[in-house]
């Protein structure tokens, strides 16, 4: 299966989610999913229900930098 954006969180199931280093202590809590094809899968809102974005890493890289 290849991972699109839009694709719900929890039909991505070759990912394994976790928390990610850009969330912080105050509860602002960012999700991602490393994917076999080293894309980035972010769900919009917090759940496996959700729509999910996938990033190309380079992308994930450039947009958690800033």
């Amino acid at each position: 299966m290849q991972a699109e954006n839009g694709m719900r969180a929890g039909q991505l199931t070759l990912g394994r989610w976790r928390k990610s280093s850009a969330s912080n202590p105050s509860g602002s809590r960012v999700e991602i999913a490393e994917l076999p094809d080293g894309k980035i899968a972010v769900p919009q809102l917090t759940g496996q229900g959700r729509p999910a974005l996938v990033w190309h890493r380079q992308n994930w890289r450039d947009f958690s930098a800033e």
